[in-house]
């Protein structure tokens, strides 16, 4: 196992998402975020996701509270029939974005 980079405290809880890259993958996918850190997370997807693509990704944080964050992917790995993507945000400075980390914050 590599070096730890995250400098905050991953959260092992799932939650559902989607996303879609108009020239990459355009129609909208399915795709689970788990291990969540402040500073990004992990996304499992049935599609290749390129390193250093950057994309718009919507979040379930429960039933009735759904986020967008602008994410960057910094590591793909295949897994079995899907992917694993290790993802950063790279736009904070959002309403979107602050929600998800007050989400992180009660969940850590």
């Amino acid at each position: 196992m590599g070096v730890e980079q995250r400098q905050s405290e991953r959260s092992p809880i799932e939650l559902a998402a989607s996303y879609g890259i108009p020239e990459e993958i355009p129609e909208t996918e399915e795709a689970k975020v788990q291990n969540i850190s402040a500073g990004g997370f992990c996304i499992y997807s049935p599609k290749q996701i390129k390193n250093n693509q950057e994309f718009l990704l919507a979040v379930d944080l429960d039933h009735a509270d759904q986020i967008t964050v602008k994410v960057k992917s910094v590591w793909c790995q295949e897994e079995g029939e899907q992917y694993r993507v290790g993802v950063q945000i790279i736009d904070e400075q959002t309403p979107d974005v602050n929600r998800f980390l007050e989400f992180y914050q009660s969940i850590a």
